[in-house]
């Protein structure tokens, strides 16, 4: 995945320098700061495998981790969704009489989400009393991206474009834990159920997506622009000193506002 990753960033790398030469010579850029914006939106990483064994690899002391599971069953959960926040800078370039404008999009994210296990024990009268126990991986994320996107306006509508591209990210996982949330109900007799939630030190992590966002924008005033994106991609955990998770899907879809320069 490291290699697919550095692979993407280099082409988006080449498009660059390549074009900044072709069109306008060697030390002279076509490039300019277009805006600068905020974004707010939601992420999703779908895991090949993410189970009991995944929870011990990723806590720095596993054996805090151990419960008596007997007569429990198993409910994984691989999705690993959660809110983001971040910003973003955007060079642009006219290319021609194409109608595409061509764009370098650069920016930094944070994220907080968790794949859980969930193991459920009902009692000796299933109706009456329930016992179960989570298992979490509370991830937070800051990352960089880097995106080369293409965007086009129709004549008839100025004020709107829609654009697409291929990008990559690449994070670093911060103060994560695992946590171990045990629970006992009782139907009948409420006042005896109990809650309980221990937290463990976690490994940190690496990650790497390469993605390809879809958007549309639309020119609100004469500077400030409101857009709605969403991408879909490939993934990498790296967990230091643990092993890799592979992310089959990962998604996103967030709500960008804008300044033009």
């Amino acid at each position: 995945m490291y290699k697919h990753t550095l692979l993407v960033a280099s082409l988006i790398a080449f498009s660059f320098s390549s074009s900044a030469q072709t069109e306008t010579g060697i030390g002279k850029s076509p490039w300019k700061v277009g805006s600068f914006g905020v974004n707010l939106g939601g992420v999703r990483d779908s895991y090949q495998k993410m189970d009991l064994s995944s929870m011990y690899d990723l806590t720095k002391n596993p054996a805090l981790l151990d419960r008596d599971l007997t007569g429990y069953e198993e409910d994984i959960q691989r999705v690993s969704g959660g809110a983001t926040v971040g910003f973003n800078l955007t060079l642009i370039s006219d290319r021609g009489n194409s109608g595409w404008q061509h764009e370098i999009r650069l920016g930094g994210s944070f994220s907080s989400r968790e794949p859980m296990i969930h193991y459920r024990q009902p009692g000796v009268d299933p109706a009456s009393s329930t016992n179960t126990l989570i298992y979490c991986h509370v991830v937070n994320e800051v990352n960089v991206s880097g995106a080369y996107l293409f965007r086009k306006s129709p004549k008839a509508a100025p004020w709107f474009s829609v654009y697409g591209g291929l990008g990559v990210n690449v994070g670093s996982s911060f103060n994560s834990k695992v946590m171990v949330i045990e629970n006992s109900f009782e139907w009948d007799n409420p006042s005896t159920s109990t809650n309980s939630a221990s937290a463990y030190q976690a490994k940190e992590s690496i990650f790497s997506r390469v993605y390809a966002p879809v958007g549309v924008q639309f020119q609100l005033f004469n500077h400030f622009n409101l857009g709605l994106e969403t991408n879909i991609g490939v993934g990498m955990q790296n967990v230091i000193g643990g092993n890799s998770y592979f992310m089959p899907i990962t998604t996103g879809v967030q709500l960008l506002v804008s300044y033009s320069f």
